[in-house]
């Protein structure tokens, strides 16, 4: 076995006292995103600043749709999501990226549609028993 270097555990060196400490902000260190500027168009009501973000974002959304309600249901669940968006994007705050809010607001109104439907088939095969 090799002995070990002073100033190192295993391979990783020991931070000496003098090296300095980072001190970023969290906006330099958070990724830019990419939809900004989209976003803010869309706060002016711009039209088509919806139908980029639609283009660029819709098609993930009914792959991650499908996978929470199936091919049937999954169009309407991305409508459904857009029409969120629109409701709620004055409240959005640039916090996280525009597309992990977007997809929060997708995977919920998916988890609420696939609730939905569930409850129904169970009423449906209650009232059958009947």
């Amino acid at each position: 076995m090799a002995p070990r270097r002073k100033g190192t555990v295993g391979r990783s060196p020991i931070r000496d006292a003098s090296m300095p400490i980072a001190t970023r902000t969290p906006d330099e260190v958070r990724p830019t995103d990419p939809d900004a500027d989209l976003v803010d168009a869309l706060r002016r009501r711009d039209e088509r600043a919806l139908m980029t973000l639609v283009r660029r974002h819709s098609p993930t959304m009914l792959r991650v749709a499908r996978g929470y309600v199936g091919p049937e249901l999954a169009e309407d669940v991305v409508q459904e999501t857009w029409i969120a968006v629109l409701r709620g994007i004055d409240g959005f705050s640039h916090r996280a990226l525009f597309k992990t809010w977007l997809m929060r607001i997708l995977v919920n109104a998916a988890c609420s549609r696939r609730a939905k439907e569930r409850r129904a088939v169970l009423r449906q095969g209650a009232g059958q028993e009947r």
